[in-house]
């Protein structure tokens, strides 16, 4: 019985994942090619003589590493002095394809905005999904809802999805659009989805944390459990033969 436990416990421990190990991912980032960015908007805007509009975004993604997913960075751009905190959600699965559960929720203060574009661009906002336990393989797809905790009035704030030209008034500048190939972005208008994907996408990294057991470690560790179990069961009925 000592034999078959220790065996079971070998078998256990070489299953044990090692120390955390977090590693990038996925790396899309919008790289300076204009000296404006271009943003998906988040928050509350009031064009003039019209009605207050709710703006909002979800960016779908596809895990390329195995493990749990560790964070989300995402380069953030800050349009407004009186924004209260970005609301992210992660949701399990394609929001395009009807996935709504929510596995965590954060909210982020939006970070104070620095003086050029390109620093800017460079501004990061980190959605830490360690203990949501999101285990992802390669090809598992999720997304992330852009929402914004704000007082009325025009105060919202952006992802950044690309760049452009410098604004010039009677001229239409030129966008450098962006194109993830994991997946997509979508916008929101008073919280109605809208289908249609941006010709953007979000820039981002994303982490996993690969000490998550890989299914060959599982299959281990139950083999080393069930050995276990079974030396213990023969010992009982040795015991009251």
């Amino acid at each position: 019985m000592f034999k078959a436990m220790m065996i079971s416990a070998a078998l256990i421990a070489a299953a044990a994942p090692t120390a955390a190990a977090v590693v990038l991912d996925q790396s899309f980032l919008v790289q300076p090619t204009g000296p404006a960015n271009v943003v998906q908007r988040v928050g509350r805007v009031s064009p003039p003589n019209q009605p207050e509009t709710y703006l909002g975004g979800v960016q779908t993604f596809t895990a390329g590493t195995a493990g749990r997913l560790a964070r989300i960075e995402f380069q953030a751009f800050n349009m407004s002095p009186q924004l209260g905190a970005l609301k992210l959600s992660l949701i399990d699965g394609d929001y395009a394809a009807g996935a709504r559960s929510v596995l965590a929720v954060q909210y982020t203060p939006f970070p104070a905005l620095p003086s050029s574009p390109a620093a800017r661009a460079g501004t990061t906002v980190s959605f830490d999904t360690l203990d949501a336990g999101f285990v992802v393989a390669a090809g598992t797809r999720y997304s992330v809802l852009f929402e914004a905790e704000v007082a009325p009035g025009l105060n919202f704030a952006g992802i950044v999805v690309g760049t452009a030209t410098a604004p010039v008034p009677g001229q239409q500048p030129t966008f450098y659009s962006t194109d993830y190939a994991g997946g997509q972005l979508f916008g929101f208008t008073n919280g109605v989805f809208n289908t249609t994907p941006s010709r953007f996408d979000a820039g981002f990294q994303s982490f996993v944390d690969t000490s998550v057991p890989e299914p060959a470690s599982w299959a281990l560790m139950i083999l080393g459990f069930s050995g276990t179990g079974a030396a213990l069961r023969r010992r009982k009925r040795v015991a009251f033969a």
